[in-house]
């Protein structure tokens, strides 16, 4: 299961911190400090672009987790560093002076467990976030354009 190669598939992502979502994760197309071609990859628009090229981006492979890593960023239970930006732990302060948590959701779903490993799929609206408890998540403006991608 999950996206094998010759897939084209999208999924919606954004970040939140405190409260603000970040930019869309810049265009990259190349595995994080390599030449090699990412099959997960980013073109500015707040999609991530899932169309596998190796082995070890299909099916469960296919992982928010793998993205953010190619992007330079990386997310764990604990933790998120936004790519090419600070990163943020668990109990740092947001502006407000509330602690922040790391939180995700897929879907409007919010989910438990470590959202590096969280399986992508064709569609999903997902939401990675670094706010205060009882604080939504939101949804990312690319939600809007998951259903009707520009590059098919």
């Amino acid at each position: 299961e999950g996206p094998q190669s010759g897939d084209h598939w999208h999924a919606a992502f954004g970040i939140n911190v405190c409260g603000e979502f970040q930019p869309d994760i810049p265009v990259f197309e190349t595995r994080s400090g390599s030449e090699e071609i990412a099959g997960i990859h980013s073109h500015g628009d707040g999609l991530i672009h899932i169309h596998p090229i190796a082995s070890d981006e299909t099916g469960g492979n296919a992982t928010l987790g793998r993205y953010l890593d190619y992007a330079g960023g990386s997310i764990s239970a604990d933790s998120i560093s936004v790519p090419d930006g600070p990163t943020f732990s668990n109990g740092d302060p947001c502006p407000d002076g509330r602690a922040g948590t790391v939180r995700w959701s897929v879907n409007g779903q919010e989910r438990d467990g470590d959202p590096a490993e969280f399986k992508l799929e064709d569609g999903d609206v997902v939401v990675v976030g670094f706010v205060p408890e009882g604080q939504d998540l939101g949804t990312p403006a690319s939600a809007a354009r998951v259903a009707t991608p520009s590059d098919v």
